[in-house]
């Protein structure tokens, strides 16, 4: 449900609504890069976790209309997917990463030479098939899924309960079932998830530096340092 709600916000900061809280996020961050590697390691927690759940959402995106500030090289807005991550026929010759979809319109209009120069002719054909958006002034984003009159939210958390069901491990309602403690099950839960407050757990999520075993000071504190290598925790 967690990461239902938060698609919504998702959406909600891509196609960069007229709330307060989208405005804050776009001054202190910018775009939503969530086809690019973030950098920029001092984020909030809440930006953190929208960035996040748009990376696990991105293949279930799309683009509604070509709008002309679309990058050619870092948008998806031929496929579910930026051109950079397909294996798609371009001209080496031209520097495309710099370019937008206006830099291939010539009065409103796809320029055939222009494309041709750049792209193979099936995707040619292609391109000049999609409809331009001009009336908004910025891309539209939508989920590609047919969310059958339900609300966003609830198509989402559909998607990923079913595609989470059928890959759940069948081993997990028995660790529930053990005749231990709660807070022993918690634990191998923890563990089997890679959730354990080690320290480079801790510096993956931005809330601690990275050092190494605090016991042996011989590698990083990872659950496979602890468990299986560290002499000292062993």
């Amino acid at each position: 449900m967690k990461r239902a709600l938060l698609s919504k916000l998702v959406f909600d900061l891509l196609n960069q609504g007229d709330k307060s809280w989208i405005k804050f996020m776009l001054y202190k961050y910018g775009n939503l890069e969530i086809w690019l590697p973030n950098k920029n390691r001092k984020i909030s927690w809440t930006y953190r976790g929208l960035l996040t759940t748009a990376r696990e959402i991105k293949g279930n995106m799309s683009i509604t209309k070509v709008h002309t500030n679309c990058s050619v090289w870092y948008d998806p807005w031929l496929f579910n997917v930026p051109i950079n991550q397909m294996p798609t026929y371009v001209n080496v010759n031209i520097d495309i990463i710099q370019l937008h979809v206006v830099d291939f319109l010539t009065h409103e209009h796809w320029d055939h030479d222009k494309l041709s120069e750049t792209f193979p002719d099936w995707l040619v054909d292609h391109i000049t098939s999609l409809p331009i958006n001009y009336e908004e002034e910025q891309t539209e984003w939508k989920w590609m899924h047919n969310t059958k009159g339900k609300s966003l939210t609830a198509a989402i958390y559909d998607e990923f309960r079913l595609k989470d069901q059928s890959n759940l491990w069948p081993g997990w309602p028995k660790l529930w079932r053990l005749n231990v403690v709660p807070k022993i099950a918690i634990f191998l839960w923890k563990y089997l998830h890679g959730r354990l407050p080690t320290n480079s757990f801790l510096y993956h999520i931005g809330v601690g530096p990275d050092t190494p075993c605090p016991l042996c000071n011989l590698g990083p504190e990872t659950n496979s340092h602890l468990f299986q290598e560290c002499s000292f925790a062993q």
